[in-house]
């Protein structure tokens, strides 16, 4: 009876790995042409992950979102040619930086809309409970048509036409618009070069990287089914 049972749930297993598979052959990861504007998944909801690493400029109603005289701020003006452009680099699930083409971030802060060339971490501040304001959660309805919201990570508030704002209704609705002339979000690379440093804090705390872990089942990964010792879990 025993065994009987183990294979009933084997094959409820198998049956609901079966119904959760997702065709997304449809999803290719492109951006789309130019002048096209983010679109849904199937046309069932806002598709928020699919634009990441694509370009973008950002419109709301006849306004566009470009960078201030002084490029030291952002701003919504009914200026089409000279909205910003964005690539979009994923930092989580729907959360994004906007970069721009002259490699400045949308930084949210208590007032207005900043451009910033550099971003604190949660590194160098030591501080693990450290969220960027250059962080922005898209969100969206259950209809295809309706327009975006960004929403800051750091301050919980949402994307307004002059700056963030605490009210859903003061939201501005958002339309990303697929462009072109992006300047791809820089990376870490492989040719490092330089002289290492010590870093020093007031308090004591040391910096750097360990590598921590444990092989908690090793008494089944190793030795190819000849080397055995005690087991973690009785």
């Amino acid at each position: 009876m025993a065994r009987f049972r183990l294979i009933v749930l084997g094959s409820g297993l198998l049956s609901i790995a079966a119904c959760s598979t997702v065709d997304r052959s449809a999803d290719d990861g492109e951006t789309g042409e130019t002048g096209e504007t983010g679109s849904a998944d199937d046309g069932d909801a806002p598709e928020v992950y699919g634009f990441a690493n694509g370009c973008y400029s950002v419109r709301s109603g006849t306004q566009w979102l470009r960078a201030t005289g002084d490029e030291a701020a952002f701003e919504f003006a009914e200026d089409e040619p000279g909205a910003a452009r964005f690539f979009l680099k994923p930092s989580d699930l729907g959360t994004y930086l906007l970069y721009d083409s002259g490699g400045g971030y949308l930084v949210s802060d208590d007032g207005p809309l900043l451009r910033r060339t550099e971003l604190q971490s949660d590194v160098l501040l030591v501080d693990d409970d450290f969220i960027s304001g250059a962080e922005w959660e898209f969100e969206g309805s259950d209809d295809a048509n309706d327009p975006l919201w960004f929403r800051s990570r750091r301050l919980g508030d949402l994307l307004g036409l002059t700056g963030l704002v605490g009210a859903d209704a003061d939201a501005a609705d958002i339309s990303l618009v697929a462009t072109d002339g992006c300047t791809e979000h820089p990376e870490l690379t492989l040719d490092a070069e330089g002289t290492p440093t010590k870093t020093t804090f007031e308090d004591g705390d040391l910096y750097g990287i360990v590598d921590t872990h444990s092989h908690i089942m090793t008494n089944w990964a190793f030795g190819g089914g000849g080397i055995f010792h005690g087991a973690p879990f009785h």
